[in-house]
Parts: structure tokens; C-alpha cells; sequence
């Protein structure tokens, strides 16, 4: 009820989105409450992908994309019984914002999409 009141919602997952993450989006999207949302821990997923056997020894770049193509795809089979595929889907890590030699995802464009989203929705009030 009270969604209202935000200029962006972050729903943010390791894994999977639980039914409240979803029913939060749901509500956010009915208030039109700008949400987004962001798969995090991708580099622990880096390091599952790179012990796989048919993807051992591939460059960084190859399993960046391998992760981004397995965890969109998993992603969007789960929101799209609820309408929400369209919405904004960040990848991120952590450490990406510790470690300048870590791999970065969308760690950045996060960032600059939900001040963006931010300000013009304050700009708005």
C-alpha cells in the first residue's frame, strides 16, 4: 500500500525471486512505482560456471556471457507467469565495487538507471 512512497524499488535476488518479491513488483507496478531487478553474487556464479566441465578453460568474456545468457533466461521464465519479463534485469557483484580487478556485469548501468529513474521521478512531485 505504502509504495507509493518510493522513487525506486530494488528487488534484488541471489538465486530465485520468492512469491513476496514478486508480489511486491506486482504491487509496485500497479502504483506505477519504478522497480528493477538484480540478480547479485554473479561472481560466485563466475567460479560454478568456470569449474563446469564443458566450459573449463574458456575466456572471462565467455562466461560472463554463458552467465548472463543461463540466469536471463531462468529469470525471465519466472517472471513472465506474472507479467513483469518487460521490466529491467540487472546482473551485479559486489565486489565489482571493492576489487577493481574483479569482473564487472551492471553494476554501473544500475546504478546510473535507478538515480536516473530517481530524479526524474522526484522531479515529478
Amino acid at each position: 500500500k505504502m509504495l507509493y512512497a518510493f522513487d525506486c524499488i530494488i528487488i534484488a535476488t541471489k538465486d530465485r525471486f520468492s512469491e513476496l518479491d514478486l508480489a511486491i513488483a506486482r504491487s509496485a507496478a500497479e502504483w506505477d512505482v519504478p522497480f528493477v531487478f538484480v540478480r547479485t553474487k554473479t561472481d560466485d556464479s563466475l567460479l560454478a560456471l568456470k569449474r563446469e566441465r564443458e566450459l573449463k578453460g574458456q575466456s572471462t568474456e565467455t562466461l560472463v556471457a554463458t552467465l548472463r545468457s543461463r540466469v536471463t533466461e531462468n529469470i525471465i521464465k519466472q517472471l513472465t507467469p506474472h507479467h513483469l519479463e518487460d521490466r529491467k534485469l540487472f546482473l551485479v557483484s559486489a565486489w565489482a565495487f571493492a576489487d577493481e580487478d574483479a569482473v564487472h556485469m551492471d553494476e554501473a548501468a544500475m546504478i546510473e538507471h535507478v538515480t536516473s529513474v530517481a530524479v526524474r521521478r522526484r522531479g515529478k512531485a
